[in-house]
């Protein structure tokens, strides 16, 4: 890419380390509830991220307990 730093780079690229990856999920799509103008579909698949993002973190968390 012309023009484009290093930092931009590692930006725009997905995460190299699976801890750096779920942590970018996590806070692209914090735990919310639902909202008043959020049809049922789209909050189901916002819930069904949100949960892949949970099981990813206690996943980490039991591997990182599991090397200490």
């Amino acid at each position: 890419m012309p023009g484009a730093s290093a930092q931009n780079l590692n930006e725009d690229l997905v995460p190299v380390r699976s801890e750096d990856l779920i942590a970018r999920l996590d806070e692209a799509y914090p735990a919310r509830c639902k909202s008043l103008n959020e049809g049922e579909e789209e909050h189901q698949r916002y819930a069904g991220i949100r949960t892949l993002i949970d099981e990813l973190i206690g996943l980490l968390e039991e591997q990182n307990q599991a090397t200490d």
